[in-house]
């Protein structure tokens, strides 16, 4: 039985080629966000309250006119198949089973219409985007994820540039990932160019082709 992330540590290296083991222990950069993002959690502690008749309890939340059992939302990520043979089609079942937040990366190697059609209909789903340069791949996406049933958008802000990747299995990680194609992206991989531009300008234009609600993620100050 898997308890925490420590017992996730200690299982994935004896079911992860090297490559893929490799990619998700590293991290950016001098790696201290890759320590922190632990530490920030070893300080937080919940605070036990007792004798308040908890027999019947219950985490639904309400997002963006929603109701969800767990106030959890996965973070888009990509790249999930290259883990396991179920890719973004399990994450999202898995997430659904839950009552979470399935909230699914463009990058994805997954089309959005087929994580769509992998989980029930009351399944919350999330569609995430950039603002790439080409902004008619924007657009494709968009329209995509309403016709498919996705709720909201989210549009990462914090990915400006490309950052210094620390350990080598990241770089041919991605040569892995690419030969697949990005069926989200109606475009070739060389053309799929992330703006390093963006300012609030931007995410105005994005609501504004939109009836969905536009999460903003990436903000940290």
């Amino acid at each position: 039985m898997m308890n925490d992330i420590e017992d996730f540590e200690r299982c994935a290296p004896a079911l992860l080629d090297p490559l893929s083991r490799d990619y998700i222990w590293s991290g950016t950069g001098s790696q201290k966000t890759l320590v922190e993002n632990k530490e920030a959690y070893n300080r937080i502690w919940i605070k036990k309250r007792v004798l308040r008749g908890i027999g019947n309890y219950s985490l639904e939340v309400t997002v963006l006119g929603q109701k969800i059992d767990l106030p959890i939302g996965i973070a888009p990520s990509a790249g999930h198949s290259v883990f396991h043979p179920e890719g973004e089609r399990g994450t999202a079942r898995g997430a659904s089973s839950m009552g979470a937040i399935m909230i699914l990366n463009s990058l994805s190697l997954t089309s959005l219409e087929d994580i769509a059609a992998s989980v029930p209909a009351g399944a919350v789903k999330w569609m995430q985007t950039y603002i790439y340069s080409k902004r008619d791949l924007v657009i494709d996406i968009v329209r995509r994820a309403e016709k498919a049933g996705y709720s909201a958008l989210v549009v990462t802000v914090d990915e400006p540039y490309e950052y210094e990747i620390r350990c080598n299995a990241r770089s041919r990680f991605f040569e892995k990932e690419v030969v697949h194609g990005f069926p989200n992206i109606r475009a070739a991989v060389e053309d799929i160019i992330i703006n390093s531009s963006d300012t609030f300008d931007d995410i105005a234009w994005l609501v504004n082709i939109t009836t969905l609600p536009v999460v903003v993620k990436g903000i940290m100050t």
